[in-house]
């Protein structure tokens, strides 16, 4: 098994709460959380979606506590009652994880020392991954997606976010992080229950590759609720964060065939009704897309396929340009003859002949 270490000298507490006085609204806005949810009045919950459930308490740039009914309220681990607390129940990371996040926000300089020597396998150093069903983790991939998370500076995340023409805010929901030692982003996978199992690495020179066990996840950032009302499935964890950022609960699948089995589970799971996939130009991608849908018809009421843009862009080139919500709702309504086709080309299952 692969041997993890990392520590991390801080400020104390203290020092990192007196520092961030007075700068809490930005902070929490940087970790996810919605400018519009912090006026002190009921929002529906950044994490679990409910509506009406979370808060800001007063005083929010000065003591940076927020609370939800639901999931960060009295009893819970850690409870609210400061910017500490808010930010570890946000970024869900522990105490001292968030401490560092904390202090990189701050501009504070810390003196990090981390060994992760890891196997990693190169799958397709093309635009698209062949993937399989997972295997088993091996070792701890959220304790690991925790580690790149911290490593990952704001300048650089904002940087990153620029780059892909998508909002900071979405990256910190997809738990982006950064490996110094892989020069790469990282973006964690999950299987349908939401438990990482493995991480995908985007290298400076365009190439992609995972951590073993890592192929067939979903990219899915937090808060997507079981309450929403349509899921759009992208084909990778980019064009998610397109959708994400002009306020659209997306997900993304590691390539056009793959995560088929874990993308049907995810929905079922959710419980949503209304989906819509999100298709590349090409054939691979149209085909990819198809299959899905057959699969989903048999969990949703309504499954439509659209591709944006022109041929050889896809949806965050599309939304780069000035793609927009509306826009997806007018594909969305031109989409509804192909997928009753589709829907109807589903084989029905056979009743047993009576018994005579």
């Amino acid at each position: 098994m692969s041997e993890q270490r990392y520590s991390i000298s801080l400020p104390s507490v203290e020092e990192l709460k007196a520092l961030a006085a007075g700068r809490w609204f930005d902070i929490l806005i940087a970790a996810g959380i919605d400018a519009d949810k912090l006026d002190g009045r009921g929002h529906a919950c950044p994490k679990c979606g409910g509506r009406d459930r979370f808060a800001a308490f007063p005083n929010i740039n000065g003591r940076g506590a927020v609370h939800c009914r639901h999931c960060f309220t009295r009893g819970c681990d850690p409870s609210p009652g400061d910017g500490i607390a808010s930010l570890q129940w946000i970024l869900g990371l522990d105490f001292r994880a968030t401490l560092g996040w904390l202090a990189d926000w701050l501009g504070i300089k810390q003196e990090s020392k981390s060994r992760i020597e890891l196997v990693a396998r190169r799958t397709v150093t093309s635009e698209r991954l062949v993937s399989s069903e997972p295997p088993e983790p091996v070792f701890d991939f959220d304790d690991l997606a925790r580690q790149f998370f911290c490593e990952m500076s704001r300048e650089r995340r904002e940087s990153l976010a620029k780059r892909l023409s998508v909002e900071s805010r979405t990256l910190v929901r997809l738990r982006v992080g950064y490996s110094e030692q892989g020069q790469a982003t990282t973006w964690p996978m999950v299987d349908s229950g939401g438990r990482c199992i493995g991480i995908r690495m985007r290298g400076h020179d365009g190439n992609k590759w995972s951590f073993s066990g890592g192929r067939g996840g979903l990219f899915v950032p937090d808060g997507i609720a079981t309450s929403i009302d349509r899921l759009f499935i992208c084909e990778g964890p980019t064009d998610a964060a397109a959708l994400l950022s002009i306020g659209l609960p997306a997900i993304g699948r590691p390539s056009c065939q793959g995560a088929m089995p874990a993308t049907v589970n995810f929905v079922r799971r959710i419980g949503c009704h209304d989906v819509a996939i999100v298709a590349d130009h090409d054939e691979a991608g149209q085909n990819g897309a198809t299959r899905l849908a057959r699969l989903l018809v048999t969990v949703a009421n309504t499954v439509r396929i659209i591709t944006p843009g022109s041929p050889g862009d896809d949806a965050r080139k599309f939304i780069a340009e000035g793609g927009n919500a509306f826009d997806f709702d007018a594909m969305l309504a031109d989409a509804d003859a192909l997928m009753l086709a589709i829907r109807r080309s589903v084989p029905t299952p056979k009743r047993n002949a009576e018994r005579n």
